[in-house]
């Protein structure tokens, strides 16, 4: 190779020397190489490929022209602004808030007023020790007001006091009602005999892209409202639930209210103390629902972010017999989603008209995945807005009723 290049016009200089770079050896070596199949290295037109090789060197690297712009965001998603630590923190506070209005909390603090003021026939135990130390360590809990506060900031709950300077997430419900109908409505195409009929692969193409567009807002949502002192407030009603329920599961203070379960606690503790008793089952399974629906929603949360993927969510095939395609979901995984969203849906009782029209695509305003840093969860909604300069347009100036009704943090 190199004695060929050697031998090419003008390339001997005044003193008869020949220089020849490591770069334009192996420059033209690629080349020989790549086009070895047209032109062999022992044919006599070999000296010609090296001498085009050699051009190609001289003239350098093409400019690269393209039609494809770069995505903004980085491999799957990474560095979209979505939170997945804040989803998870989302769907503790999540579950959290099931139990309390379930009297978990509530009843325990009762019973730790009863057993200190000795209104409890109970000797000093393990539990009763529990109960002393839930006493002294109330300084370091969330009250009931603060944790209404909570509840209503991330998750939307009404007639609880939040900070003026945020507006609470009052889209989280129907963004999560959204999700869970699109999961079944997947589901039961699953399942139907008319998935056998032609067609069937593009409805299921649709619907499962429903389905990551729903996640999707899901995830947003529970990003904006996830940062911050949201993780270390859900840590918190974590460690206090947890502290709770151990208090209720002990023997000796379940034979104190004649019972065998800590549930059975809650239930006659709510009916003396507090005269009602709460739906714990719905409460339970809502509960677990929404922690493993937002726990996997984070851990995939690069699946729900593709747009216009080749790969699918879930395993994809149809009923022709091709080849199955692997979706980002695993089968396990996939499993699980939809019996979360079967078992949210059975406990809230809706109906299968109610998930048809749910599970229905809708546009989505855009509320951002941060919020932000001078106060607010997040910009005012498109439709606010409009109706702002619909009513500035008309002449007409929103008095301060409207405006606190139009954007919650006013109120």
């Amino acid at each position: 190779m190199a004695a060929t290049i050697a031998l090419l016009p003008g390339r001997t200089d005044n003193a008869g020397k020949t220089t020849i770079t490591y770069q334009e050896m192996a420059s033209v070596s690629k080349f020989a190489a790549d086009n070895a199949g047209m032109v062999a290295l022992d044919s006599d037109y070999f000296p010609n490929q090296v001498r085009i090789g050699v051009d190609k060197y001289v003239e350098g690297t093409p400019p690269e022209l393209t039609l494809t712009i770069p995505p903004l965001n980085g491999a799957g998603g990474t560095d979209s602004g979505f939170n997945p630590d804040g989803t998870r923190a989302v769907g503790s506070i999540s579950q959290a808030y099931q139990l309390d209005r379930a009297n978990v909390i509530r009843c325990v603090d009762r019973i730790t007023e009863l057993y200190m003021q000795g209104l409890l026939p109970m000797n000093y135990d393990a539990a009763a020790k529990a109960l002393e130390d839930y006493y002294w360590s109330s300084e370091d809990r969330l009250h009931e007001g603060a944790r209404n506060s909570i509840y209503g900031r991330v998750l939307g709950i009404p007639n609880t006091e939040v900070s003026k300077e945020v507006v609470p997430n009052r889209d989280r419900d129907g963004l999560l009602q959204r999700f869970v109908a699109a999961l079944a409505e997947h589901d039961r195409q699953q399942t139907i005999s008319d998935l056998l009929q032609p067609g069937a692969a593009r409805a299921m193409s649709l619907t499962v892209e429903q389905v990551r567009k729903a996640g999707r807002d899901v995830l947003a949502n529970a990003s904006l409202y996830g940062w911050g002192g949201t993780q270390s407030l859900a840590r918190r009603l974590v460690q206090h639930l947890s502290t709770a329920m151990n208090i209720l599961k002990m023997p000796s203070l379940q034979a104190v209210f004649g019972v065998s379960s800590p549930y059975q606690v809650i239930e006659r503790v709510s009916r003396t103390e507090f005269g009602s008793v709460p739906n714990l089952l719905m409460a339970i399974n809502v509960g677990e629902a929404e922690k493993g629906i937002h726990e996997l929603l984070a851990k995939y949360l690069p699946a729900f972010l593709e747009v216009n993927s080749a790969q699918p969510l879930f395993d994809f095939g149809n009923a022709q017999g091709a080849a199955l395609i692997r979706g980002s979901i695993p089968i396990g995984d996939e499993r699980q989603l939809k019996t979360h969203a079967q078992a949210w849906l059975a406990a809230r009782s809706y109906g299968d008209a109610q998930v048809e029209k749910f599970s229905q695509p809708q546009d989505s305003p855009y509320t951002g995945s941060m919020p932000t840093f001078g106060g607010g969860g997040g910009a005012a909604s498109g439709d606010v807005m409009d109706k702002l300069r619909q009513m500035v347009s008309s002449g007409s100036a929103p008095s301060l009723d409207q405006l606190q009704q139009l954007l919650p943090a006013m109120r």
